[in-house]
């Protein structure tokens, strides 16, 4: 017996129906999640002790992100921040999310510093990318549900036709909608550390998918939706990108980086004084400390670059410990290392505590992993 055009029943020995859809339904977006790799959102609960930038500090280049996503030139969607291991890029990405509230689309923060989490596996990118919009828009959910059940095999499919399928193509049909509210779609994505995925060929081809995606929409200017992406200037990266057209900012002398982790500095430091269990009984009479002199030396040694200063903070900082005497034994420490010596540098004992011994072990271990060595 034949039931064309017949669903969402089963025969077992005598007829009975059975609603299906839902279960299917389910399936089809238990598939989207585990395809996803949703910790890697800055908004996780796991990340949300991650550092934004001081208010004083890297003002100039967010104001310039803001205003490129406030922008109503839909000719370049895409904007590459590139800059150095250690100059700040995920702050910045973190301070940017943080800021944007209803305007942020997805976060997806790649990290080699937590294997098998997924945070370095580029595939999971746009699933992820897919998944933060169906939360935040009802009508992308069922746009995205269809376009899963029409396109089973989706997850075989190459990064730019995922893109396409499972983003572009459910945000054009909302917003060809006339009923739909074209203010509600949330306008901005961000890709932080794209240089942390393992595979070069893989971030490549996320650098394809998004411009291609950019040319999608720019027949579409009710989508202002755009792709913030930050890396290092890795060469193949920063050769994929040379053949696109895009906004591109570089976390160069041009934004005052000693500038920003001299005001940084001198905020923490001020902060230590008044605050700490140790800082206002030995410092009272310390209206100098630090000395103009010892923050020079900081400045200097960072060379640009803020997880130097972050870290020293850190360890400047401890409770336990005298701040004076520990900013002492930064002092009068081994200066940083050129570019390239890093592994030169003879670790020093500070001070008698193991923690303390370990604060320069500690600074080039950020260095290292941040720079993939």
């Amino acid at each position: 017996m034949a039931f064309n055009g017949a669903n969402n029943f089963t025969v077992n020995g005598t007829l009975q129906c059975v609603d299906n859809s839902r279960a299917g339904e389910d399936a089809v977006f238990n598939r989207l999640v585990e395809a996803a790799c949703l910790k890697a959102d800055h908004r996780c609960v796991e990340n949300l002790d991650s550092p934004i930038c001081h208010p004083e500090t890297r003002v100039d280049v967010i104001r310039e992100i803001e205003s490129w996503i406030e922008s109503s030139d839909t000719g370049q969607r895409v904007m590459w921040l590139s800059g150095s291991a250690g100059s700040g890029k995920s702050t910045i990405a973190r301070t940017v999310a943080g800021r944007l509230d209803n305007q942020l689309a997805s976060s997806f923060f790649f990290s080699r510093a937590e294997p098998g989490s997924g945070k370095d596996e580029g595939k999971r990118l746009i699933p992820t990318i897919a998944c933060h919009l169906a939360i935040a828009i009802s009508s992308f959910g069922e746009q995205l549900l269809l376009e899963l059940k029409r396109n089973p095999g989706i997850w075989s499919f190459s990064l730019v036709q995922q893109l396409q399928k499972m983003v572009v193509e459910p945000l054009q049909r909302i917003a060809s909608d006339p009923g739909g509210d074209k203010l509600a779609i949330p306008s901005v994505i961000i890709i932080d550390g794209l240089d942390e995925c393992k595979d070069q060929e893989i971030q490549v081809e996320i650098i394809k998918a998004i411009v291609s995606a950019q040319t999608a929409l720019s027949h579409c200017p009710s989508v202002n939706l755009r792709f913030l992406v930050l890396s290092r200037p890795e060469v193949k990266i920063r050769k994929a990108f040379s053949q696109a057209v895009t906004r591109k900012l570089v976390l160069d002398e041009r934004y005052e980086p000693d500038k920003d982790i001299e005001a940084y500095l001198r905020s923490e430091f001020s902060t230590i004084k008044s605050t700490h269990s140790i800082g206002p009984h030995c410092l009272s009479k310390e209206s100098e400390w630090p000395s103009d002199k010892d923050i020079k030396t900081l400045v200097e040694r960072a060379s640009g670059q803020f997880i130097y200063a972050s870290t020293i903070v850190k360890y400047v900082m401890d409770d336990r410990k005298d701040p004076k005497k520990r900013l002492q034994n930064i002092i009068n420490g081994p200066a940083a290392a050129e570019e390239g010596e890093i592994e030169t540098i003879q670790y020093v004992q500070l001070d008698s505590a193991l923690t303390s011994r370990n604060v320069w072990k500690t600074i080039l271990t950020k260095i290292r992993n941040i720079s993939g060595n």
